[in-house]
């Protein structure tokens, strides 16, 4: 399915527009030398991820959705784009200060290596930019597919 950008997606180039300035890069470089320097942009804000507007979400997936598995969810941006669509959303995530970030955000958390979640227990899993960053994908993907039935929608 081919999307466009849209007004969410305008709206975010709007509000980021510039660099996150001298302060900001300052504070990363010395937060940097205590956790690492995906949690040091993590924690600062340093680069707010967009893939989808909650619109684009909603013409992807479709509605009727009510428990969402957003699997290496990272500061929580997209998954924020996604959560209005459900009813429950819950996240993976294997930086710690990343993953109790998002349950300030009142996520749920599952285990980041997915253990005991069980076929059908989520209506959406959303695995974006998480391939690309892990040791095992294959095994990534055999676990994904795993947790699916055939109600299950996966967006990889």
């Amino acid at each position: 399915m081919e999307l466009a950008p849209d007004e969410g997606t305008a709206q975010w180039l709007a509000d980021n527009r510039t660099p996150h300035g001298a302060l900001r890069s300052w504070f990363v470089r010395q937060l940097a030398e205590y956790v690492s320097i995906y949690d040091a942009h993590g924690l600062t804000g340093s680069y707010p991820m967009h893939l989808l507007s909650t619109a684009q979400f909603t013409r992807l997936l479709g509605d009727g959705h009510d428990r969402l598995l957003d699997v290496g969810a990272g500061g929580g941006y997209v998954t924020a784009q996604a959560a209005p669509l459900f009813r429950t959303v819950t996240c993976t995530e294997t930086s710690a200060p990343l993953a109790r970030r998002l349950g300030r955000r009142g996520y749920a958390l599952a285990a980041p290596e997915l253990t005991g979640i069980a076929p059908g227990s989520f209506d959406v899993i959303t695995c974006l930019n998480v391939l690309d960053r892990t040791r095992r994908p294959k095994s990534l993907l055999r676990t994904l597919h795993a947790s699916c039935t055939s109600d299950t929608k996966l967006l990889v």
